[in-house]
């Protein structure tokens, strides 16, 4: 049992794996999500906004955002066009559609194999050899 003071409130608690007390751990919870449930209604919102608006402390702000614990929408994230399909961001602002709905645009267009044009007639096909072994299917070009 290792006992050392918090280096916020200087309580005296059980350093395990936490370097504060579970006292300030729980503040340091309840101003996480209030600093998330501000930037979920103000998306374009700065670090420097929610310093001043939640009055938190600039060093547990970029602690959050180095754990990943809270993400800034950067001003060219939110202006990026989204697809006119699936709505992702896309990556340049030539585009309409972005690649992957692109892609399934092009491959239902295409006809699939089994069709009727690309088929042959039931007379011309060749007979199956009774080998064994790894089987050819040919396809005549027309």
């Amino acid at each position: 049992m290792a006992l050392m003071n918090c280096s916020r409130c200087g309580e005296l608690y059980d350093a395990v794996s936490q370097d504060i007390c579970q006292k300030c751990i729980e503040e340091e919870e309840e101003l996480l999500s209030a600093a998330q449930e501000y930037l979920r209604t103000h998306r374009t919102a700065s670090k420097y906004t929610i310093i001043d608006e939640l009055d938190i402390e600039s060093s547990m702000l970029e602690k959050w955002i180095k754990e990943k614990r809270l993400t800034f929408i950067t001003s060219e994230e939110f202006e990026r066009p989204s697809c006119a399909h699936c709505g992702r961001k896309l990556s340049s602002d030539d585009q309409v559609i972005c690649k992957t709905c692109r892609l399934k645009k092009a491959l239902s267009e295409e006809k699939p194999l089994e069709s009727k044009a690309y088929s042959k007639p039931v007379s011309e096909e060749a007979p199956k050899s009774s080998k064994k072994g790894m089987h050819y299917k040919r396809f005549i070009d027309r």
